[in-house]
């Protein structure tokens, strides 16, 4: 696919639906009602939501497995595994520091929610 062609989207959009579909149907990840929001996909972008460190190690996996079926190959880089809790209570203490989230075998940044946009 061409970057920015006009129908790279719509394209990609397709390429990426096995994807979305395995995601939810694992239902692992993050309900609201009882409608699955685990796995939120826009143009290339992928969010994942789950309530645990264990259900991301879960969701990576699943992302890892689709990635070498269909030859994606995901920027693990530039990804981040961002981190919401309470607001009385430190998002450290949260979130088990030992836990280590890996996606194409390259460990990925944790981080609070309020500093996403910190490098």
């Amino acid at each position: 696919m061409k970057q920015g062609g006009v129908l790279s989207p719509v394209l990609f959009s397709v390429y990426i639906d096995g994807l979305v579909q395995a995601l939810s149907s694992s239902k692992i990840g993050s309900y609201i009602g009882g409608t699955f929001t685990g796995v939120l996909a826009y143009v290339d972008d992928i969010v994942l939501m789950v309530p645990s460190a264990h259900a991301m190690i879960a969701m990576l996996s699943i992302c890892e497995t689709y990635s070498k079926d269909f030859l994606i190959r995901f920027n693990a880089s530039k990804s981040k595994c961002i981190v919401c809790t309470p607001q009385r209570k430190s998002w450290s203490s949260q979130l088990n520091k030992h836990v280590l989230f890996y996606l194409m075998e390259v460990q990925l940044r944790t981080c609070p929610a309020g500093l996403i946009w910190d490098t």
